[in-house]
């Protein structure tokens, strides 16, 4: 639910900002930006300080470096022997390392595909807004139906469907490869 929220207000956080890039430009957003982080690090500075010290680390006698590396050896050797946990977390990881190239390529697609005006990736983020809020609000009853494997091959199969579908220059199709 949290992250469903999240999405939400994401979606009207696009929209605000493409209607002021539109309205007054990008130095605008740029400043408007700008303060927002000023002001949220006001806000942190200003909190209490009252919270307990961090617990002490069990000391090792390594360096902090090799104790991280001891963990890290730990963590993928728990993912190593679990074939289901560790087919997931390569698929993801391959899937994680394209998905920005999709995310770059969005003005593209706006300018030279559909031959729209920059401000419409605003409503191709819509779309995606859209998809991830409609999949937040059943994903748990989806996964408690035919399981967490099924769910990520199914999630895998939608992404490269959808990434087809920007391939096009058809605006419905567009859209819907984006939800």
């Amino acid at each position: 639910a949290a992250a469903t929220l999240l999405v939400a207000w994401g979606i009207a956080q696009s929209k605000l900002g493409a209607g002021l890039f539109a309205a007054l430009g990008g130095h605008a957003v740029v400043l408007l930006d700008v303060v927002t982080f000023l002001v949220a690090a006001g806000f942190i500075a200003a909190l209490p300080r009252t919270e307990p010290a961090p617990a002490r680390a069990v000391r090792t006698g390594r360096s902090p470096l090799r104790e991280l590396g001891r963990e890290l050896s730990a963590g993928f050797t728990f993912v190593r022997g679990h074939r289901v946990l560790r087919q997931i977390t390569i698929a993801s990881a391959v899937a994680m390392l394209v998905i920005g190239f999709g995310e770059s390529t969005g003005f593209a697609i706006v300018d030279d595909g559909l031959h729209r005006s920059p401000e419409f990736v605003g409503v191709m983020q819509l779309s995606q807004g859209v998809g991830a809020i409609l999949s937040g609000l059943v994903a748990a009853a989806v996964v408690r139906r035919i399981g967490e494997v099924k769910v990520a091959a199914a999630g895998f199969v939608l992404m490269a469907l959808g990434h087809a579908c920007m391939t096009t220059a058809t605006l419905a199709l567009v859209l819907g490869g984006k939800v």
